[in-house]
């Protein structure tokens, strides 16, 4: 096996966004990547192409949205696939609201967001790419936001910060899956293995790490130690990951209430668009 990475490939940055034009620079591991814009979410049951281009020497890259304003209840996805025979190690991010310009301003895709976006998209990931429809992969796409923020492929404030970060297993979780495909960019092998263990039991091989991710999501107790060895090959010195080998790779976000706007609920009601009703249960009358 080719020796171990330990930093995370060099991001894919957008700087830029006006009237469906998104600029970028980025220093990638690959001499060039192939990023592909895709649309999801509204009545469309297959994601729509919005765009595609390669990245320069230096990794910059500028996207002409076919779409220039995204529906209000799709979602919009980059996939960055490096170019030569180092295919499989595929790197993403998703945009919750990309009707919202302030939004699409800048993108990063790196290990952060890919797993951030193979988690929290799962469900509606499978080889055609993310299929679903609104609300699901809406508020899908805003739990991604929650692990990672896309603008800057940095740790996001809700698992970086109580009742989160140091508070449960779920960053720790969060940052050795991170050091898996860390160790898989760049390394042929590491990829290999890693899309080996992330197989379902008696199921296909994930054809990319953006798809191993969302599988190891749907089935977090299959291949555990395999996965942890990997983890720890790319893991980073200032971002330790689990001391051992979980139970299962999930991640768990905690959210803490205001005190107000949610006291003692009793029965909840979740409707078609997504919202939800709670009802506060009364003492009766003595």
């Amino acid at each position: 096996m080719g020796s171990a990475r330990r930093h995370l490939s060099r991001p894919v940055i957008g700087r830029h966004f006006e009237r469906g034009r998104r600029a970028a620079r980025a220093e990638p591991q690959a001499d060039s990547w192939r990023v592909t814009a895709y649309e999801s979410g509204d009545d469309e049951r297959q994601p729509t192409k919005v765009g595609s281009t390669e990245t320069t020497d230096g990794g910059a890259f500028t996207i002409s949205l076919e779409s220039a304003e995204p529906a209000d209840d799709a979602v919009v996805y980059f996939v960055a696939a490096p170019n030569g025979p180092a295919q499989r190690g595929v790197l993403a991010a998703v945009v919750a609201d990309p009707s919202t310009p302030e939004n699409l301003a800048g993108l990063i895709v790196n290990e952060r967001t890919t797993v951030a976006t193979s988690f929290a998209m799962a469900q509606f990931v499978s080889t055609d790419g993310i299929v679903g429809t609104a609300p699901g992969v809406v508020n899908s796409a805003a739990m991604a936001g929650n692990l990672v923020d896309p603008r800057t492929g940095e740790l996001a404030e809700v698992i970086s910060s109580s009742p989160n970060v140091s508070e449960s297993s779920t960053l720790p979780a969060f940052q050795s899956l991170v050091g898996m495909l860390s160790a898989c960019v760049g390394d042929d092998d590491a990829c290999a293995a890693l899309l080996d263990a992330a197989a379902p039991a008696g199921g296909e091989e994930p054809v990319d790490t953006f798809r191993a991710f969302a599988d190891i999501a749907k089935h977090p107790a299959n291949a555990v130690v395999p996965l942890f060895d990997l983890a720890q090959q790319g893991a980073l010195p200032s971002q330790p990951g689990l001391a051992a080998a979980p139970d299962a790779w999930t991640l768990a976000l905690r959210f803490d209430g205001d005190g107000q706007s949610l006291d003692d609920p009793g029965n909840f009601a979740i409707d078609k668009a997504g919202s939800s009703s709670a009802v506060r249960p009364t003492a009766a009358a003595g």
